[in-house]
């Protein structure tokens, strides 16, 4: 089982390293020897590092980082599961609480409440600034990590 995992990691990364090949080929520019030092980067980590690092998981990182350096309050990173979440929030298929967040200060912050919801009954608005869930303190929660705890 873990080596099939292994293996259709392995033909992902390389389709995606084709793919971004003759994308590249397509747009001209450097677009590949932007990407050098990320290459450069992942084949030393599999390499080198001391202790068996996911594919998948360096990937993710990757993708971090690229959003996070974009330094945007209204950009961040949903993981599969909590895609998945979301849209089954979306679809009705799942509750919570009913509101639309995002990150400024440091501070979870409410876009808006949803009509109807918990929420908005609650009376929250736009702005509002979310300080504990739970009575822990959100001050530099991600939007990860509320959404899991707000449901």
């Amino acid at each position: 089982m873990k080596r099939n995992k292994r293996f259709l990691v392995i033909i992902v990364i390389l389709s995606s390293v084709i793919g971004l090949f003759l994308f590249a080929r397509v747009q001209g520019g450097d677009f590949l020897s932007e990407l050098g030092p990320l290459i450069a980067a992942y084949r030393a980590i599999q390499n080198e590092y001391i202790e068996e690092v996911e594919p998948s998981q360096l990937m993710e990182g990757a993708i971090k980082g690229m959003i996070e350096s974009l330094e945007d309050p209204h950009s961040h990173w949903m993981d599969a599961e909590v895609y998945q979440e979301m849209k089954q929030e979306k679809e009705g298929e799942f509750g919570g609480v009913g509101i639309q967040i995002t990150i400024e200060d440091d501070f979870l912050t409410i876009i808006s409440p949803l009509e109807g919801s918990p929420a908005s009954r609650a009376g929250f608005e736009p702005k509002d600034r979310i300080i504990k869930i739970d009575g822990e303190s959100a001050e530099k929660m991600t939007l990860t990590e509320a959404m899991r705890k707000l449901r």
